[in-house]
C-alpha cells in the first residue's frame, strides 16, 4: 500500500472510529440520564457488552496497521495471535442483537427513551463488528482470492452464531475461552443439539445477508 492510499485508509477509519466513539458516548450518557430520571442503573450490561464489541474492532485495526508496516518479521510474529484473539472476541459484537431480549415495553413514556438506548447500543455494536470483519476480510484478500476470503468470512459468521448461542443460553463468554479453553471446547461439543443448530443456522444466515449488504456498500463507495 502506497503512502497516499495508506493516508486515505487512516482518515477513513479515523472518521468512522470517531463517529462510533460518539455513538458509544451518547449511549452511556443516556444510561446516566435514565439513572437521574428513574433512580436506577438498568442498562449497565449494555455498556459492558459494547466495550466487548470494541475489542475486536481495535484488534482488527491493529492487524491492519501491522500488515502495512512492511516489516515481514513483525507480520509473521504478531498477525496469527492477533487473528486468534480477534476470532475469540468477534462474536461479542453481533451478540448485542440478542440484548433486545431484555427490552420490556411497559407502556410508559420511558419506553421510548429505552428503545433509543437499545438502538444506539445495538446498532453501534453491530457496526463495530461488521467493520472489524470487513477489515479482516480485506486482509484475507491479500493472501487469497476474493471468493476464498468470503468463504472464510461466512465460516466465521457461522461459528460466531454458535458462539452467540453459547453466550446467550449457556452463558459462556470470550474470557472463558482464554482462561479455560479446554472446558469451553467440551461445553461447545456437548451443546450441539437441534436447538443450537437451528439457532446457529438462522442467525448465521441473517448475519451473512447483513454483511453482504455492508460489504457491497463499502465496495460501492470505492467506485465513486
Amino acid at each position: 500500500m502506497n503512502d497516499q492510499a495508506l493516508n486515505k485508509t487512516v482518515r477513513t477509519y479515523g472518521y468512522l472510529s470517531s463517529v462510533l466513539f460518539l455513538l458509544s458516548l451518547t449511549g452511556c450518557s443516556m444510561i446516566f440520564v435514565r439513572r437521574l430520571y428513574t433512580g436506577k442503573y438498568s442498562f449497565l450490561f449494555l455498556a459492558w457488552n459494547l466495550f466487548l464489541a470494541w475489542v475486536p474492532y481495535l484488534i482488527s485495526l491493529t492487524m491492519n496497521l501491522t500488515l502495512n508496516t512492511g516489516m515481514k518479521r513483525i507480520k509473521r510474529i504478531f498477525i496469527p495471535p492477533f487473528f486468534i484473539l480477534w476470532l475469540v472476541f468477534f462474536p461479542n459484537a453481533p451478540y448485542m442483537i440478542t440484548d433486545l431480549i431484555h427490552f420490556n415495553n411497559k407502556g410508559s413514556f420511558i419506553v421510548w427513551f429505552d428503545l433509543i438506548v437499545y438502538a444506539v447500543f445495538v446498532l453501534t455494536g453491530i457496526f463495530l463488528g461488521f467493520l472489524s470483519l470487513y477489515i479482516v476480510n480485506r486482509l484475507l484478500e491479500k493472501t487469497m482470492n476474493r471468493l476464498s476470503a468470503l468463504a472464510v468470512v461466512m465460516s466465521i459468521l457461522l461459528i460466531s452464531s454458535y458462539a452467540i448461542y453459547m453466550g446467550r443460553f449457556v452463558r459462556h463468554n470470550s474470557w472463558d475461552a482464554i482462561v479455560s479453553p479446554f472446558k469451553i471446547y467440551l461445553s461447545f461439543a456437548q451443546n450441539i443439539n437441534f436447538q443450537s443448530i437451528v439457532f446457529s443456522f438462522v442467525f448465521s444466515v441473517f448475519l451473512i445477508l447483513v454483511y453482504a449488504l455492508f460489504y457491497g456498500l463499502f465496495r460501492l463507495e470505492k467506485n465513486f
